[in-house]
């Protein structure tokens, strides 16, 4: 039996909170893909992990619904990522913990982009008159 006043050790960490602390660009469908039959994004990119990391994360926004992918495997276990808000004010965005799906050596990041209530283009929802755009990620 141990102290009553000890407790296993515990960590928490802040978001990224200024858009200055964001070291990326909005990327998604090009401006031409406007039509209700367009198919959605898939975006792909290779890069490389030079040495062993301690920790790695991914911060992710999908305006839209996404679904991230990492040497071709699904991160997370939600669906209808990220949550829907007025797309103008507030972005939401998640975080993963991934140091144990990279490898040293040559890995892959993938993103399925899916329209949401980001980008409506009529259908079953035509009465909703405020698309914000195309789906796109951070």
């Amino acid at each position: 039996e141990g102290n009553l006043w000890e407790s296993a050790l515990s960590w928490w960490e802040t978001g990224l909170l200024h858009a200055h602390d964001w070291k990326a660009r909005w990327i998604g469908a090009p401006e031409g893909m406007t039509a209700p039959d367009s198919p959605l994004p898939l975006l792909r990119r290779d890069f490389a992990v030079r040495k062993p990391l301690r920790r790695a994360r991914a911060y992710v926004s999908g305006l839209g619904h996404y679904e991230l992918r990492l040497n071709g495997a699904k991160i997370g276990d939600r669906e209808l990522e990220p949550g829907w808000t007025h797309y103008d004010r507030t972005c939401l965005y998640s975080v993963y913990d991934i140091t144990d799906q990279l490898a040293i050596g040559v890995n892959a990041a993938g993103m399925m982009l899916g329209n949401g209530f980001y980008n409506v283009s009529g259908g079953r929802y035509t009465k909703f008159k405020n698309s914000f755009g195309l789906p796109k990620c951070l």
